[in-house]
């Protein structure tokens, strides 16, 4: 009679669990993505690096991509990087050694580059294909030649398969021109790249794909320049904090924009997503990482960097949640 008791109070939660709590069962089915800007004025970029990915794993129990932007060499990296020597190989080297200062995680990861543009993937997806797209120039020559060629703006696109249920997904990262004094506002610039990185998310359509994503540095407020968000709003949408209140409340240049249904018919839908709060990677909360590498550092060069008690990045981290079946 105890054991008849105890087998149906068993059977009573698991059916409770899978009813209310569906989040618990399908954790592992949802996919993280986040879009982060490299770009800091401070030194060294090794050090922001770690700091970025005590952030990231601060934050999120798990990452499955991040779409970075303004990749650059990762000088002074206090982890040894593998495949590369960019910020964003130093990054993932950072994510998986914790540099000393920071949990670890178990999760494998790997990373894509080209064009200043680099996509890290969890090791649970499969790189099927990778592409660099020229979306279009600059109206003048405002970043170093070296780094991200002659003023050109560049869409890294990867496809990727979910090892665990063969889930295809595209993504593209993207890095538009910008506002500036040397070129002006380019709002020309940035419509016509938007339209080509749209007509290129419809060209590559994959059967029973999930709907593409399209992430990075868009460098405009999603509901001031109406022309380019209207172009990517009929094939895509917005997932964005607090995007109800607008520019006023919530200006953003860094965005996520995840594929409508109607645009791609042939996908398979996301069981549900959510944007997940920003990380505020350009604030003074993150001081107190950079005061611990900094004394870290001082030891080991016998030396400091006041340097390092800035930001790590000028740029806020958007990202979002889905849910897959």
């Amino acid at each position: 009679m105890a054991m008849r008791k105890r087998t149906f109070v068993s059977t009573l939660c698991c059916v409770w669990a899978c009813c209310f709590m569906p989040g618990i069962l399908h954790a592992s089915e949802e996919v993280v993505l986040r879009s982060v800007n490299l770009h800091g004025e401070d030194k060294p970029v090794g050090g922001r690096m770690c700091g970025l990915a005590a952030e990231l794993l601060r934050a999120n129990s798990r990452i499955d991509f991040l779409a970075l932007q303004e990749v650059v060499d990762g000088k002074k990296c206090p982890v040894t990087p593998q495949g590369g020597s960019t910020s964003a190989h130093c990054l993932v080297a950072a994510l998986r050694s914790g540099c000393s200062m920071h949990p670890t995680t178990p999760q494998r990861f790997s990373v894509v580059t080209g064009g200043g543009l680099a996509i890290v993937k969890d090791s649970g997806w499969q790189v099927l294909s990778q592409h660099l797209e020229v979306l279009g120039n600059d109206d003048c020559s405002i970043l170093p030649d070296s780094v991200f060629g002659l003023g050109k703006r560049f869409a890294l696109r990867v496809i990727a398969r979910n090892s665990t249920n063969g889930a295809i997904l595209r993504l593209y990262n993207a890095h538009l021109s910008h506002h500036s004094s040397r070129c002006g506002e380019q709002h020309f610039q940035r419509l016509a790249q938007v339209k080509k990185l749209v007509a290129l998310t419809i060209r590559e359509v994959i059967p029973e794909e999930l709907p593409p994503i399209v992430a990075g540095d868009l460098n405009f407020y999603p509901y001031s320049e109406i022309t380019s968000h209207d172009v990517l709003a009929e094939k895509f949408q917005i997932s964005l904090e607090g995007a109800s209140a607008g520019d006023a409340v919530y200006p953003r240049y860094d965005q996520i924009w995840l594929g409508r249904k109607s645009a791609f018919p042939g996908s398979r839908p996301w069981l549900s997503w959510r944007p997940l709060p920003d990380l505020r990677l350009a604030g003074e909360q993150t001081v107190r990482w950079k005061i611990s590498y900094n004394v870290q550092d001082c030891r080991r060069r016998n030396g400091c960097e006041k340097s390092w008690f800035g930001k790590l990045t000028d740029h806020d981290s958007p990202g979002v949640a889905l849910a897959m079946d």
